[in-house]
């Protein structure tokens, strides 16, 4: 029996130095692939 459904990735860079190319050729073949692009510099911060 072959599998079914979507494989999918997610891959995200927090900073300017880190490289979306390299992660999505790690992350292979996928048939759907969501990808971030934020800085760390604008969000809130809790504390407990």
């Amino acid at each position: 029996m072959t599998p079914q459904g979507q494989t999918i990735g997610y891959i995200r860079v927090s900073s300017a130095d880190q490289n979306l190319a390299r992660q999505i050729d790690a992350v292979g073949a996928v048939d759907r692939l969501f990808q971030d692009k934020i800085s760390g510099g604008g969000t809130v911060k809790f504390s407990v």
